[in-house]
């Protein structure tokens, strides 16, 4: 008798995760269809990440669904906006990748992701890119319609 009540709550545990596991994934699915059907579904976006208004303004572009792909240090500074997406709401809505922009390999991938973007966006300096290889002028020249 106490194995069938042990088990019915067995069972009636596993109900209830499972009911919460398909809340949550209808959720998730409910927002990536409001991500896909949005007025800038189909722009594709390349956030070098940054401090400033850089992260707002693809948190923004995101919520109307372009899709973002912000490049983050792989060392992140805690003050340069590259913190756990968990807990900075800037950061939600995108894809995200860690590169060493030093490094030839880290500046190839950017220009990569560049020949298939319709924007670029970076909260850098002026100067900073260009000094990094993946300025303005390198990456027009890989993607002309880069805006």
């Amino acid at each position: 008798e106490i194995a069938t009540e042990w088990i019915q709550a067995i069972e009636s545990l596993d109900r209830a995760f499972n009911a919460v596991i398909h809340r949550r994934f209808e959720r998730a699915l409910d927002e990536a269809r409001a991500l896909a059907s949005g007025p800038l579904a189909g722009v594709r976006i390349v956030e070098i990440g940054a401090i400033g208004p850089a992260p707002y303004a693809c948190m923004m572009l995101s919520d109307l669904g372009a899709r973002v792909t912000r490049v983050d240090r792989i060392d992140p500074d805690p003050l340069a906006g590259a913190g756990d997406p968990r807990y900075d709401f800037l950061l939600r809505g995108r894809e995200r990748i860690a590169l060493d922009l030093k490094t030839e390999r880290g500046r190839d991938i950017v220009l990569r992701l560049v020949d298939d973007a319709d924007v670029l966006i970076d909260g850098f300096r002026p100067g900073v890119t260009e000094k990094l290889g993946i300025g303005p002028d390198a990456c027009l020249a890989r993607n002309a319609r880069l805006v």
